[in-house]
């Protein structure tokens, strides 16, 4: 029948007394714990817990507690010492009344003192009981009965910056591990080196230096202290021999040790030098031997840098392991401690230890262990396959027992202190496995629950129990503790585990126990509030949740706008403006929630408008903007479609909403430019954008012709005119008159008379102007026809010859714009001169 076991569990069912010889000779120590609290300074209460077979030999009415230094040599003047018998009592072993009860009974003492004598800058203290002996009646180790116990814990002192304390091989003379240091010798030769975890001189011809690595001090504002211990073998010594401590801080000079640093000759005992509160970035630590050949031996140890002490109480361990346990039965038992400072513990199950001196290599304490015999050890000391019993990380043992007898069991606890051990508990107990016939099944499951909520439990003993005894191990409840009902309600008082115990059919032949963990737990909602951010940015959220007992397994995120996320750490971006409340919703692993609400102001965007896009002509350049910007404090406009210096001009200046632009020549080139307006930042929001595109024309291209010439006597003039980039154009000027019209390019022009009528030359300058085109201005192009005099002739008055005078003279007469002349003549008769003059 396979149930758990929890704390008391079901301890004893129905057995034969007959069944249990490993009891007949239970006579001596079944096991202890050693643990203190730190009161103040020095002052300490130390509290020893003894447990004894009650038939075996009497509790002592004093014990001893050893104390030891880190390196684990003894204080002078010793620093041990006595607690009496505080107070005594018999454990109860929870035996179901249908059991026919063994001879088993366990006394426990309490020896409780306070000493003040350990105080800071030691190193810490190595403290620890030993006694003699253990049951005969133990079936996993060898001679229980010439066996003892030590029950060990370690009161820690000092930060550790550095320390060497030599525990490297013989005839060592120089370290580069961690801890890394040189020797060095001016003159002669030198015997210098480590000896059985000591740095030795002797004989000497010259000074020996023994000297450490830089070591990091930085970053502690209120400084380190330094110590080295100093001895020597009270041998032969010389009035120049001596031992000297340094220190060079920051790389300065040599500076001896305030306290202990220099001995001439022999001195009795251990010296410790010491050199405290040193501020700096980097210390270094000098030794310098000498002792010319004589026959004393100077040795030096525990070279040692540190910052602060640690006030610290040990661990103290919750419950008592249960007595009497089931062969074949699942058990789970909470062997969990407390620890008033918040210290991490972790637990191991460990090799109980004899009562043998510990040694102290690297000091730590070292102490002989039991000796299993075959088919036992560690992690299965009731026997079984290795690893057959285990202990969480929580605390909790589990197993399940495959041999009837009594064994020995050891639990440790480590505590660690942001990272560093800095003490462990050890504790050794018995557990008695009997062989249990099966009882009457009461039962229930392991429950979680989440903190402040009710927890109905569900008992599986068979129907027809009808009487139970609930008690909930919630001792803070008050009252409500214990229950009769078959599956009752309870709500515990605070987040933990708790161990539960039912009892069916209680006070009676057939009674039954059985215990099981609840484990309350509880969730905080918690996440980071953001900063106020702007519409179309990514806000970021991130979660801080914690629980007990478990873990923060799920997160439902309300972004406030109608959207959701289920991840731990989301990102949302708002579509919209407006104070948003952000509620988180987040679940444990019990499914506990919780939620928290915070808001966040999310701000709009800025409104920018360049305005419309619009068309221009090149002849007329400047653009009128008319730009809007809502929720900024103004913009600035920008022309990025050309390289600076080919752009065109802002009239006032850029960042004036309502401007004129006026673009350059490479933009009227490339017939287009293109405007952006930007808002200016308001904090939370980047600037917003708004486009227009200027589209450039052409200028309508004019020509009117070349200018003419003609005479007053051609009256008409032909005209030529051309219109390129406009629909056409109109004729303007002059006098005269157009023919046929002047809005037709080709034409004539008639003069007027009185641009006819002189004085000559009469210049009439004619122009022709585009017409629109919707977008550019009229261009005008301008020609002149000039008008030059007509000719006169005569050839001269009649005349009349006669016949006899063959010969008449003929005398014509022109003007200056005739350049030549022809007589002509119907007659028959010649001219003697040529006829044109």
């Amino acid at each position: 029948m396979d149930k758990p076991y929890n704390f008391i569990g079901r301890f004893l069912i129905p057995i034969l007394f007959l069944a249990l010889p490993f009891y007949s000779y239970s006579t001596h120590i079944v096991g202890g714990e050693l643990t203190y609290v730190h009161n103040s300074d020095s002052t300490y209460t130390i509290t020893l817990k003894l447990w004894r077979d009650c038939s075996g030999i009497a509790l002592p009415g004093t014990v001893t507690i050893k104390v030891r230094k880190p390196d684990g040599s003894q204080y002078s003047p010793s620093k041990d010492f006595n607690i009496n018998l505080t107070s005594s009592s018999i454990l109860p072993q929870f035996v179901d009344t249908c059991v026919i009860k063994p001879n088993v009974c366990v006394q426990q003492g309490i020896y409780t003192k306070v000493v003040n004598n350990l105080p800071s800058g030691t190193g810490g203290y190595h403290m620890w009981f030993d006694v003699c002996c253990r049951n005969g009646s133990l079936n996993n180790i060898q001679n229980p009965l010439s066996t003892g116990a030590s029950f060990y814990s370690h009161i820690p002192d000092l930060a550790t910056i550095w320390n060497e304390d030599f525990t490297l091989p013989n005839n060592t003379t120089v370290d580069a591990g961690a801890t890394a240091w040189t020797r060095s010798v001016q003159g002669g030769t030198v015997y210098a080196k480590v000896n059985n975890n000591l740095f030795e001189v002797s004989k000497t011809n010259g000074d020996v230096f023994w000297t450490s690595q830089l070591i990091n001090i930085s970053g502690r504002p209120g400084g380190v202290n330094l110590d080295v211990d100093l001895f020597n073998n009270g041998g032969a010594f010389g009035a120049t021999d001596s031992i000297q401590a340094f220190y060079k801080l920051d790389g300065g000079a040599l500076v001896p040790f305030p306290t202990n640093g220099v001995f001439v000759g022999s001195f009795a005992g251990i010296k410790q030098a010491r050199a405290p509160g040193l501020v700096g970035n980097t210390v270094q630590i000098i030794v310098k031997m000498n002792n010319h050949n004589n026959s004393g031996l100077y040795r030096m140890d525990n070279v040692l840098v540190y910052d602060k002490t640690i006030s610290n109480d040990s661990p103290t361990f919750v419950n008592f392991p249960p007595i009497f346990i089931c062969n074949g039965n699942p058990l789970v038992f909470d062997h969990s401690a407390t620890d008033t400072n918040g210290d991490s513990l972790v637990y191991s199950l460990y090799t109980p230890y004899t009562d043998a001196a510990p040694t102290f290599p690297g000091n730590v304490a070292t102490f002989g262990s039991v000796v299993y015999n075959a088919g036992f050890g560690q992690t299965n000391p009731l026997g079984g396959a290795a690893g057959s019993l285990a202990i969480s990380s929580t605390g909790i043992i589990t197993g399940t027992p495959s041999l009837t007898g009594q064994f020995v069991v050891g639990v440790k606890v480590k505590e660690f202190r942001n990272g560093v051990l800095i003490n462990e508990l050890t504790r050794d107990f018995q557990f008695n496995v009997l062989n249990c016939p099966p009882p009457g099944k009461a039962s229930f499951a392991p429950a979680k629950v989440c903190s402040g909520k009710a927890l109905t439990f569900n008992n599986t003993s068979p129907a027809a129990m009808t009487l139970f005894s609930w008690t909930f191990g919630d001792p803070a409840s008050g009252g409500s503790n214990t229950s009769t009902l078959r599956n009752p309600t309870h709500t515990f008082s605070a987040v933990g585990s708790y161990t539960v115990r039912l009892i069916s059919n209680p006070n009676s032949a057939c009674a039954d126990t059985f215990s099981n963990i609840v484990t309350v737990s509880s969730v905080t909602a918690a996440y980071i509030a953001p900063a106020p951010s702007c519409v179309g940015k990514v806000v970021s959220f991130t979660d801080a949740s914690t629980a007990t007992g478990t873990t923060v397994t799920g997160w439902l995120w309300n972004f406030g706008d109608g959207t959701t996320s289920t991840l731990k750490n989301p990102t949302h971006t708002y579509a919209v403006s407006g104070t948003m409340s952000i509620k988180l919703v987040a679940t444990n692993g019990f499914g506990c929630q919780d939620s928290v609400t915070h808001t966040v102001v999310i701000q709009a965007l800025p409104v920018v408008a360049a305005g419309p896009n619009q068309t221009v002509c090149a002849n007329n350049q400047a653009v009128t903007l008319a730009g809007s910007v809502v929720g900024a404090a103004g913009g600035s406009w920008s022309s990025p479609t050309l390289p600076v210096g080919n752009a065109g001009t802002f009239a006032p200046n850029n960042t004036t909403l309502n401007a004129t632009y006026t673009p350059s020549a490479t933009e009227i080139a490339a017939g287009t430019v293109t405007l952006t307006l930007a808002s200016t930042g308001n904090g939370n929001c980047n600037a917003v954008t708004s486009t227009m595109t200027i589209t450039i024309v052409p200028a309508p291209i004019v020509s009117a012709g070349g200018n003419k010439t003609v005479c007053a006597n051609n009256a008409s003039v032909a005209i030529t005119g051309t219109v390129t980039n406009a629909g056409g154009g109109t004729w303007t000027g002059g006098g005269g008159t157009f023919f046929p019209n002047a809005n037709t390019l080709t034409m004539t022009y008639t003069p007027s008379a009185a641009e006819l009528a002189g004085p000559f030359p009469v210049t009439v300058p004619l122009t022709l102007t585009s017409t629109g085109n919707g977008t550019c201005n009229p261009v005008t192009s301008t020609m002149t026809i000039t008008i030059t005099a007509p000719p006169t002739i005569s050839a001269g008055g009649n005349q009349t010859v006669c016949a006899n005078n063959a010969v008449t003279t003929l005398a014509g007469t022109k003007n200056a714009v005739v350049t030549a002349v022809q007589w002509t003549s119907t007659g028959t008769g010649v001219f003697s001169a040529p006829t044109n003059p």
